[in-house]
């Protein structure tokens, strides 16, 4: 792990010592992947990518590299971008949408995973019945994600989305959201969200040139993933549980291989990273 207390000058001379043109600080051990990968895919620079424990650490090395300059490529998630700390340089990459979950978890990437760890023919498994599942998560998690950002864009304190979709589900077997139980969370709430409030939280994501379902917590995206491959798998081939680990595995294997310009953040990220 990268260590922020080695001075510039420290920080400057690792690229030679790791025999790289450039060293990329990322916040984890699952950024990693996920940039190197890119950086591969759009630069002909040799980069290596280091995580260094977290955001708030990622961060100060983002200002050392706008303050100071330091010779190093920095990848931070947008979280919400529009009321996050904003970093402005060509050497300082942001994810597409809130983490990297919100470009490796596609339909496209899901029925990849489904095939493989389960061992399940492509044709008794399409993918517009994943995107379907998409669609519906999204459609009924919208109202959930709306009063997250609020409580973001206000700084108001309050737990509301989450890491874990598993108290949203419709049955501890499920993988659907459970409108009930989200509109019953919402009610509780010390706080609402007036249409006026909805219109202009829309209207500050779009002058990012970004829509609402971008950015769904990357976590609490993955943990819904996550059930809808075991709940898929199991209903066609009965079988136990598949680990967190070696589905997140199976994740990065298919979007290494799916990845290409029909995805619908390709040339986001294929335009900063050339920009380098």
């Amino acid at each position: 792990m990268a260590s922020i207390s080695y001075s510039n000058d420290a920080l400057n001379v690792l690229s030679k010592f790791h025999q790289v043109d450039k060293i990329m600080y990322v916040e984890g051990e699952e950024d990693v992947l996920f940039w190197d990968h890119l950086i591969t895919l759009f630069s002909d620079k040799t980069v290596r990518v280091e995580e260094v424990g977290g955001k708030d650490e990622v961060k100060k090395y983002a200002r050392k590299l706008q303050s100071d300059d330091i010779d190093c490529l920095v990848a931070i998630d947008a979280d919400y971008i529009c009321y996050e700390e904003q970093f402005k340089h060509d050497r300082i990459l942001t994810t597409y949408g809130y983490s990297i979950e919100n470009s490796i978890l596609t339909s496209s990437i899901i029925r990849e995973v489904v095939h493989n760890v389960g061992k399940i023919p492509y044709s008794d498994f399409s993918e517009n019945e994943c995107r379907d599942w998409f669609d519906l998560l999204y459609d009924t998690l919208e109202p959930l994600l709306i009063h997250d950002v609020y409580n973001k864009k206000n700084d108001l304190g309050e737990l509301v989305l989450g890491n874990n979709c598993a108290r949203f589900l419709k049955t501890s077997t499920s993988h659907d959201l459970c409108e009930n139980k989200i509109e019953n969370f919402i009610d509780k709430l010390p706080f609402s969200v007036s249409q006026s409030d909805i219109d202009e939280i829309i209207d500050d994501f779009t002058k990012f040139g970004r829509i609402l379902k971008d950015f769904i917590r990357g976590h609490f995206l993955f943990s819904a993933v996550l059930r809808y491959v075991n709940t898929t798998v199991n209903r066609i081939r009965k079988t136990t549980m598949i680990s967190k680990d070696f589905i997140y595995g199976a994740v990065m294997l298919a979007f290494r291989f799916k990845f290409d310009d029909s995805h619908p953040h390709y040339e986001y990220y294929e335009r900063s990273i050339s920009s380098i």
